[in-house]
């Protein structure tokens, strides 16, 4: 353990030390900086959908878990379930370019794990 006199010497020459200043950003180097542009395709539209889709149903599948609700619960997933299943075919056969691998491999998994209600 450190000696109490040097950690209050140390502790005193820190506070005697003149604080770090900011420098303010330079106003023409701000105006030149663009704001980063999102470029929204319908893939990406796409993709968001389905990704929050598959959220959903695995929020109501953890909410399940606790089993006070159930039932409604129940109703709720299967609801989540045709919700992202309806995506997922508008996805493979609709007229989009590629999705990233990750993703469809992401989905194909998900999908094969869910146990359709019916």
């Amino acid at each position: 353990m450190p000696d109490p006199e040097y950690m209050k010497e140390r502790l005193r020459r820190l506070k005697e030390r003149p604080g770090w200043a900011f420098k303010p950003l330079d106003k023409e180097f701000l105006n030149k900086m663009e704001p980063s542009k999102v470029i929204k395709t319908p893939e990406t539209e796409m993709q968001n959908k389905i990704e929050k889709a598959m959220k959903k149903v695995e929020d109501i599948r953890n909410k399940m878990k606790d089993a006070s609700n159930y039932l409604s619960l129940y109703y709720d997933l299967k609801k989540a379930q045709d919700e992202f299943l309806q995506l997922v075919d508008e996805m493979e056969n609709g007229n989009f370019l590629d999705f990233p691998d990750s993703f469809v491999k992401r989905v194909n998994n998900f999908k094969s794990g869910l146990r359709i209600i019916r």
